[in-house]
């Protein structure tokens, strides 16, 4: 199931997202998200290569005291920013294990 979400930049632009996952790090929750690929053409112009490549955007949830309202903020610190990517990729790499374990599960015997 793919989830996406509509996020309005500082210029007042709607901006099409997918959710790739949430981060709880240091009491506070992240979002890892990539921007939703346009349906587009087959013929790409030979840069099919960049496909692969897919950009990252970490945002952090912060709520207003006042209002309660959450909202999704760009994180200015670098360090910080490293801090939960690693944290993802870490994550990542824990649900592909256990993807595999339990891929190795359903090829046993069955009797």
């Amino acid at each position: 199931m793919d989830d996406f979400i509509v996020l309005t930049n500082e210029d007042g632009e709607e901006e099409r997202f997918q959710f790739i996952d949430s981060i709880e790090m240091d009491g506070k929750v992240y979002f890892v998200l990539t921007p939703a690929q346009e349906e587009e053409s087959p013929d790409d112009g030979g840069e099919g290569e960049d496909d692969e490549e897919e950009d990252i955007v970490i945002l952090r949830m912060d709520t207003n005291e006042e209002s309660g309202e959450e909202t999704l903020v760009s994180i200015e610190d670098d360090d910080e920013v490293d801090r939960v990517f690693d944290l993802f990729i870490q994550q990542s790499e824990e649900y592909a294990e256990i993807d595999d374990l339990e891929d190795d599960d359903d090829d046993g015997d069955m009797g």
